[in-house]
């Protein structure tokens, strides 16, 4: 990092960010299991960083640059309960503090992970819901319901973290109505 303008680089402006806070993107794993019809993703699985690599990573950031916000460029973070789940942990045991923002799925969005999310800094999460249409949500190969939607975003605004909600319209079969 010290080859690139980091003073430039950490006033990346992110939700619930402090005017006087510096941010800086990090990638936990890349890929994703969802086999959503509309992804621009070609190649298959997920691929993970250790909690260790991560936190390693934090906390040069941290240190060297007075980073105090993480943005995870993650196609999706929340990949399944048991990873965040450990993530977070990690980053409490370790008392990482630091504030951050990821990619997230609904039907993940569970009390008890949000709350340990809250816990371990998660301040928004950027859900993609692409429809409110539980035939269109089949047609996507979304892999959730219209139910887990409401029920997450409830969950995630009780949780007292914020919800970035992204929608698609015009996929295959997809009417005015």
């Amino acid at each position: 990092w010290d080859l690139f303008p980091m003073d430039y680089y950490t006033l990346l402006r992110m939700p619930h960010i402090k005017n006087n806070e510096r941010s800086f993107t990090v990638i936990s794993g890349r890929g994703c299991p969802f086999k959503c019809n509309f992804c621009y993703r070609m190649d298959k699985g997920f691929r993970a960083r250790s909690p260790e690599s991560i936190i390693e990573e934090i906390q040069i950031l941290k240190k060297d640059y007075g980073v105090s916000y993480i943005e995870f460029e993650d196609e999706l973070l929340m990949v399944s309960p048991q990873r965040i789940v450990t993530l977070c942990e990690a980053f409490i045991k370790v008392d990482l503090n630091i504030r951050w923002s990821c990619n997230g799925r609904l039907n993940y969005a569970e009390p008890e992970i949000l709350n340990i999310m809250k816990k371990a800094g998660c301040v928004f999460i950027n859900y993609g819901i692409e429809s409110i249409d539980d035939g269109m949500l089949k047609v996507m190969n979304k892999k959730l319901t219209t139910a887990q939607i409401t029920k997450g975003v409830e969950a995630t605004l009780a949780e007292g973290i914020s919800p970035g909600l992204n929608i698609i319209f015009g996929n295959i079969g997809e009417t005015a109505e």
